[in-house]
């Protein structure tokens, strides 16, 4: 990965798609495969989303096959996840202002759709008032704003959607 530019995936999901390619099955991470059209966002962004910035897209023929591998591997995959195209469908935003779905761009559609459907109708605000005033916020500092309560995420170090590694 590293020689391709991307950054590391984390080593419950490295386990999984090494499991699923031994079985013949072709699994993409949604990193590699999307980016965020505006990069000030991308670390916000990808605070709230965790690890289903690293989740697996398989093709609908393998999901099948894909659960069993998964169920066997149990516990060595844990935090790791499959997108099942079966259940991705597309997104549309529909709150006011900036949302963090817009900003996902891509040639796989279920990847895109996935990581829009798991933003759901965030928006990106600039201001406390603004993240005060949201029913689903983020700010460039990865402070969220969900429900009833303030969430302070931070950003990641390391940035995995998109051409960002390092090492």
């Amino acid at each position: 990965r590293a020689a391709k530019g991307l950054s590391p995936l984390a080593t419950p999901v490295r386990v999984l798609r090494d499991a699923l390619r031994e079985a013949g099955i072709d699994a993409s991470p949604v990193c590699d495969v999307t980016e965020v059209a505006q990069p000030r966002w991308q670390p916000a962004i990808e605070s709230y989303l965790g690890m289903n910035a690293q989740a697996l897209v398989i093709s609908r023929e393998a999901e099948e096959d894909a659960i069993d591998i998964a169920r066997r591997l149990g516990g060595r995959a844990r935090g790791a996840k499959l997108v099942l195209p079966s259940r991705v469908h597309p997104w549309r935003g529909t709150a006011p202002g900036l949302l963090a779905g817009e900003l996902i761009k891509g040639d796989d559609l279920d990847a895109v759709n996935f990581i829009r459907q798991t933003l759901g109708q965030l928006a990106c605000v600039d201001t406390v008032a603004e993240l005060r005033a949201s029913k689903a916020a983020i700010m460039e500092d990865g402070t969220l704003s969900k429900g009833m309560t303030i969430e302070p995420l931070g950003v990641p170090e390391r940035l995995v959607i998109g051409r960002q590694g390092d090492d």
